[in-house]
């Protein structure tokens, strides 16, 4: 699966595209289910993706066992296919094996086609509302020539701005959905990889047949709840591009 979207016009979120070019150092590389060995040096491997050419920022994150769990890469100047092929030379080097390239995130700063106008959801509006509760969100998209919204509240229960924000997305979602679709919140978190603040989204889309987990991230420029917004649409825009089956060709 390939992914490339336009975020804020100028930014690109991109995932990990299921053809590539095999670089040098790839060649006769076994990808191995494993994801993770006990010799592993997390903090140098990070370091290492951190030297790539182009790469602003990245973090490895690690499951409570030890196993690879995520990789988040911030990159500028660079082809998604360059990096992946990097990245996976690198992980073959240092840790003995290749990643799940689902496991992989990468943000670009760039101005690459995103995948198909007519599959992708837009962002229409957003606003945000103090109350006597706490905040009140309301999300408006853009999808299939329509606008759905959304909206959700929180405080009370000690809901923070970008989990008010995930829920009133998935909510405007939810209404464009077919029947028997469900697409519920996993976690919102903002954290930072180097000087970089980004937002984590995990979403959840229960369809028939099982579950499919979608990880959408979007870089803060000043407004958290629009980056959750955008990280939200980044999660299930990739989605919907692997579905045209046009994308990444």
């Amino acid at each position: 699966m390939a992914f490339s979207i336009y975020v804020d016009g100028f930014q690109k979120l991109a995932y990990l595209p299921v053809q590539s070019v095999a670089s040098p150092l790839q060649q006769g590389v076994t990808r191995v289910g494993a994801a993770t060995r006990p010799e592993v040096d997390w903090e140098a491997l990070e370091q290492s993706l951190a030297e790539l050419r182009g790469v602003h920022s990245c973090k490895v994150v690690t499951s409570d066992t030890g196993e690879l769990a995520e990789v988040h890469v911030v990159a500028e100047g660079r082809s998604v296919q360059e990096l992946i092929g990097e990245i996976e030379a690198l992980f073959q080097v240092q840790a003995g094996f290749v990643p799940d390239r689902q496991k992989i995130s990468i943000a670009l700063l760039g101005s690459e086609k995103g995948i198909a106008e007519e599959r992708r959801i837009e962002l229409h509006s957003y606003s945000v509302e103090k109350t006597r509760e706490g905040l009140r969100i309301r999300v408006e998209l853009a999808w299939h020539h329509s606008v759905y919204a959304g909206d959700a509240e929180g405080g009370r229960s000690g809901e923070t701005g970008p989990v008010v924000a995930a829920e009133a997305t998935v909510r405007a979602i939810q209404a464009g959905l077919p029947d028997g679709e469900h697409l519920r919140v996993e976690e919102a978190t903002v954290t930072r990889l180097g000087d970089t603040e980004i937002v984590l989204v995990a979403l959840a889309l229960q369809k028939e047949g099982g579950e499919i987990p979608l990880l959408g991230t979007s870089v803060v420029r000043g407004d958290k709840v629009e980056a959750t917004i955008k990280a939200c649409l980044d999660g299930l825009n990739r989605y919907l591009g692997c579905q045209t089956g046009r994308v990444g060709r």
